[in-house]
């Protein structure tokens, strides 16, 4: 029995260690965000589809940096602006170069309110204030005249949607976000890892009960 009590004891550690990073978001879902104005893509995908978004009218801006605590979050993102069409446009790769570049429109409003559309699966979100969706695998142009639509309808309720072609601008619209939705997005996307944490531990204490309690 004993040594069953250690192999709980030690599957509970490894479990526990293995989401920490993760739970760690869902108790304290902050990201810092920085910048780097006017550097390049890093990668030749993110490169190439930079060039597809100039093309549509958008302007690079720079680097922005996500990172939060124990890096749960390190992304990598190229900013691109579009000041004619009041929207946002973020390209990076999640696992590194071999991953397809994901491509995201972001359209915030004056008064809060936000349009959002990636090329990736995501959470749908719909309010009379937020509209959050995923056109999977679309081409950028594609992506963007889905996304226009709902700017279109967005701004009849919620005025004209205004960006500047600057990088603090960005790292601005990205510390709202994470201070609003982006921080409820966080939480929700680490509740699993912290169940599996928590039961981990609470799997721990009662291994290691009975491993004491045995000894006597």
């Amino acid at each position: 029995m004993r040594t069953f009590n250690l192999l709980v004891a030690l599957f509970a550690v490894v479990q526990a260690l293995r989401y920490a990073r993760r739970a760690l978001v869902f108790v304290a879902p902050a990201v810092r965000v920085t910048g780097e104005p006017g550097e390049p893509p890093r990668s030749a995908p993110r490169l190439r589809l930079g060039a597809e978004l100039e093309r549509l009218g958008f302007v690079p801006l720079g680097l922005l940096h996500e990172r939060a605590p124990l890096g749960a979050v390190a992304r990598e993102v190229d900013a691109y602006a579009d000041a004619s069409r009041g929207t946002f446009a973020d390209v990076w790769q999640e696992r590194g170069e071999a991953d397809a570049p994901r491509l995201v429109f972001y359209t915030p409003f004056p008064d809060g309110a936000y349009v959002l559309t990636a090329n990736h699966p995501r959470r749908a979100v719909a309010s009379a204030r937020a509209q959050a969706g995923a056109v999977v695998g679309a081409a950028p142009e594609a992506q963007l005249a889905a996304h226009e639509i709902a700017v279109e309808r967005f701004a009849a309720r919620h005025g004209t949607p205004a960006v500047a072609l600057d990088l603090g601008a960005r790292l601005a619209a990205a510390r709202a976000w994470y201070a609003g939705e982006g921080r409820r997005e966080l939480r929700r996307g680490a509740a699993l890892p912290f169940g599996i944490a928590a039961f981990a531990l609470v799997l721990l204490a009662s291994a290691v009960n009975l491993l004491l309690h045995g000894a006597r």
